[in-house]
């Protein structure tokens, strides 16, 4: 599904802008050349929109009614001593946990064993756990084969992945903007812009410490 693309650190931001705007009057207002902040602004924007675009493809695949069901095993089709180790879960979603339930049956018979004796009078018992272990895997293996085969072909996959890679352009693309230096009162505004809709009023932690170097340099500068 989609990609948490944004980082919202928490904490508030308000602060920050404010200090944007007096610290604004220290920074020269004259740009002769086009800005270097500006193009990055862009090209966040431009990756942003392309981002929301594959996202938006990747939504259409996923509610879409030829799609598969994610593999798993419902509670319902185990019987009543393979759900008990599930305690409250309702599915199986993975190989490792379809495998965990016979290995948690397979202990129980072990400790009877050990304790009643007789470890051969349980051998009945321990090779139906798995041929249970070997028909449930077979119907979990076949389901993720569906749904992987729906994923490749459907082109799922690589749109997750484009999401993944989008993703990392556009964190990169936004520390850049975070630590370019403030040169033009002009650029002050840019940037304050770009974190109001970015992190809207959450912002702290490294990104805020960035943010307000920058406005310290540019007065210091100015």
């Amino acid at each position: 599904m989609k990609t948490t693309r944004r980082i919202f650190l928490g904490g508030v931001a308000a602060a920050a802008l404010p200090v944007a705007a007096t610290t604004c009057e220290a920074v020269t207002a004259i740009q002769i050349e086009p800005s270097a902040l500006a193009a990055l602004i862009a090209a966040y924007n431009e990756v942003t929109a392309e981002a929301d675009r594959i996202d938006g493809l990747s939504i259409a695949l996923w509610e879409s009614p030829d799609r598969p069901p994610v593999a798993m095993l419902d509670r319902a089709e185990l019987t009543h001593s393979y759900r008990w180790h599930m305690m409250k879960q309702k599915f199986v979603m993975s190989r490792d946990a379809v495998n965990h339930l016979f290995d948690c049956e397979e202990k129980v018979f072990k400790m009877n064993a050990e304790f009643c004796g007789g470890a051969q009078n349980f051998e009945p018992h321990f090779a139906r756990v798995e041929a249970d272990r070997e028909r449930y895997l077979a119907i979990f293996d076949a389901r993720e084969a569906r749904y992987q085969e729906w994923a490749t072909s459907s082109g799922f996959h690589d749109l997750g992945r484009e999401q993944d890679r989008l993703s990392g352009l556009e964190n990169d693309l936004n520390e850049a903007i975070i630590a370019h230096p403030i040169k033009t009162l002009e650029e002050a505004r840019m940037k304050a812009a770009h974190i109001k809709k970015v992190y809207g009023s959450s912002m702290s932690g490294t990104d805020q410490a960035v943010f307000l170097a920058t406005l310290i340099n540019a007065g210091e500068e100015a």
